[in-house]
């Protein structure tokens, strides 16, 4: 069923951010991220749904590893920042860095 679901919406997701990029007036330029906004908004409904389907199916399987913080961390900040700069707004992060270099989890 994800596929299914998943990738018509991944569609939506990338033409939108084709339409903002590509957006010549104020007018279309906001149409365009409320598009944006609301088609992230639609995949992470989805995947969350998905993802509860999966644990109530009992298909989760948690691992117990060593990483990093400051790595998942950047990782998930270059992920935002990605995001907000293909539709030309900025964003900051400010993480103070851990004495402990790596956790388990």
């Amino acid at each position: 069923m994800s596929h299914e679901i998943r990738t018509p919406l991944q569609n939506i997701v990338g033409l939108s951010e084709l339409m903002l990029r590509d957006a010549t007036g104020p007018a279309q330029k906001k149409r365009a991220e409320s598009l944006c906004a609301t088609a992230d908004h639609m995949m992470s409904v989805v995947n969350d749904i998905l993802e509860l389907s999966r644990i109530e199916a009992n298909r989760v399987v948690l691992e117990h590893r060593d990483f990093s913080l400051a790595e998942a961390l950047d990782s998930a900040v270059a992920v935002i920042r990605s995001r907000r700069a293909r539709r030309g707004s900025a964003s900051t992060s400010r993480f103070r860095r851990a004495s402990r270099p790596g956790l388990a989890g």
